[in-house]
């Protein structure tokens, strides 16, 4: 099949599977999601609505929906918005550090952390060479705080399983880090050393966004970040080893 057409794939996905009987469709990467869930309407199976699957992989869309009052954002759709004269306001009115990132992308390329007005318009240059403007852009307050996954499995909105996991930190979260420094994952620790009330936090607000999102049932990895925590990432006993400590 051919699969580079991504605006056609669910179409001929469907046109290929519509006699097989299959009482199911999944797909393993990221890059197919939506073009699975939209075949899996197409044919009437079972899926999660095409467009929650949109909502969540597309970060501004999310951030629309999913919007914090402590939260800076905004969305750029081409680099001349830079220069926009119309836009200047929001830009003079931005807080610093940022972050600066595809609105779709994977495993955390073209993330850059961003310290005043000079390096984010650098930032959003880089992203638009490195051809990623196409995939848009997503300014947003960069969150200070341990980060960590969640992955959870919903049925008719209730949680049967939610696993929290921390995320060591990254090159990016120093706090000099330049617009260069990586955001990809270094290591993870199950189950999470943040403390009880930080975790029941954590369930109710993330539980509380899928639903927004407009899921139901299925399994989710959620990624987020604890703001204000009581807990940060130190090296206690001088050996380099980092450990969630008060």
């Amino acid at each position: 099949m051919d699969m580079s057409n991504i605006t056609e794939l669910p179409r001929r996905m469907a046109d290929a599977l519509k006699d097989k009987h299959v009482g199911g469709i999944v797909t393993f990467t990221d890059s197919f999601v939506i073009a699975t869930a939209e075949a899996a309407e197409i044919l009437g199976l079972p899926t999660e609505p095409l467009s929650s699957m949109k909502k969540a992989h597309y970060k501004h869309e999310m951030r629309r929906l999913v919007n914090k009052t402590n939260i800076q954002a905004m969305h750029l759709t081409n680099v001349n918005q830079l220069e926009d004269g119309t836009m200047q306001q929001s830009f003079q009115s931005f807080k610093y550090p940022l972050i600066v990132k595809p609105s779709r992308g994977q495993f955390s390329r073209g993330v850059k952390k961003v310290g005043d007005d000079a390096t984010m318009r650098q930032a959003v240059r880089e992203l638009d060479k490195e051809g990623r403007m196409g995939q848009e852009v997503l300014i947003e307050t960069y969150v200070d705080g341990p980060e960590l996954d969640a992955n959870f499995v919903l049925w008719d909105g209730q949680i049967l399983f939610l696993e929290v996991t921390d995320n060591l930190p990254c090159p990016g979260d120093k706090s000099a880090a330049t617009s260069d420094e990586s955001f990809v994952e270094t290591s993870q620790i199950s189950n999470s050393g943040l403390p009880a009330n930080e975790l029941s936090i954590i369930r109710n607000s993330l539980h509380d966004s899928l639903l927004q999102l407009g899921f139901r049932s299925g399994v989710f990895h959620v990624e987020a970040r604890m703001q204000n925590s009581s807990m940060q990432y130190q090296d206690l006993r001088g050996d380099n080893i980092l450990d969630l400590a008060p």
